[in-house]
């Protein structure tokens, strides 16, 4: 899960400023009974970059939930839905 919104986080004091993220590598997964496999929301007026998601296998309520035309590099995604 990649969530760029402040409302979100624990992290005091919060910030008005947009965060930066780039160069994210996740790789290597492997998980079951998930609610959502992927789930990345970035700010609108901030883009994500340089995302690579690799060697994910998983079982999810939903496969994959991303936002605002987020772009990533994609490889040997497996992610089966629960029915």
């Amino acid at each position: 899960q990649i969530n760029m919104f402040y409302e979100y986080s624990t992290v005091i004091p919060k910030s008005d400023a947009a965060p930066e993220l780039r160069n994210v590598e996740i790789r290597n997964i492997r998980g079951r009974n998930a609610g959502t496999g992927i789930f990345i929301k970035r700010l609108p007026e901030r883009e994500l970059e340089n995302v690579t998601i690799e060697n994910i296998e998983l079982t999810a309520d939903n496969a994959v939930v991303c936002s605002d035309d987020t772009v990533m590099k994609l490889k040997n995604i497996r992610i089966e839905e629960r029915k």
